[in-house]
């Protein structure tokens, strides 16, 4: 088969898909927390130690999910519905320390962009006083900067910034 670098819209295709797995995850592993740390009263706000749990399990399982996933044939469930495989830059499998640094630049990036948005929520507030529009617009920009994020670093040779990082490389087959 002829490998070649994947178009961007499958990769956002195979985002959307992989993240919405993760949601689903997160719900279900949110409520089965709660059950264990809290099961009188079902939240997770009683202490410091319920909160850093929540953190390292909101951070973890998306970790676990994808890193798996890319160490184990290469491919998430969203990148075998889009035909995308990672592999390393000799075609070879990826291995953990890859994975996890691919997974930690990609977490850096997708916090920039949020916190790079930030002006223009604040900016809304504070001139319209609507949150429902100062959020809708945020969400719009976040989402029309992933787009244009992604459109660019399809373009690089070694596709996105946690690809080069992390020496892998994102292919179609």
């Amino acid at each position: 088969p002829v490998l070649k670098k994947p178009f961007w819209g499958r990769i956002l295709a195979c985002l959307f898909y992989d993240g919405l797995l993760i949601l689903a995850f997160w719900l279900l592993g949110t409520f089965l927390l709660a059950l264990l740390v809290n099961p009188e009263h079902h939240d997770l706000d009683n202490g410091i130690t319920d909160k850093l749990l929540y953190w390292i399990f909101l951070l973890g399982l998306p970790w676990l999910f994808l890193t798996w996933f890319w160490i184990h044939g290469g491919q998430t469930l969203g990148m075998k519905a889009w035909r995308l495989r990672l592999q390393d830059h000799q075609g070879q499998a990826v291995r953990l320390g890859a994975a996890s640094i691919r997974f930690a630049v990609a977490c850096i990036e997708w916090l920039a962009i949020g916190i790079l948005l930030l002006p223009l929520f604040w900016l809304i507030v504070s001139v319209a006083h609507d949150w429902s529009m100062a959020l809708t617009a945020y969400l719009t920009g976040w989402i029309v900067v992933v787009f244009l994020t992604f459109a660019w670093s399809s373009q690089l040779k070694h596709g996105s910034l946690h690809d080069h990082l992390s020496k892998t490389q994102l292919i179609q087959y």
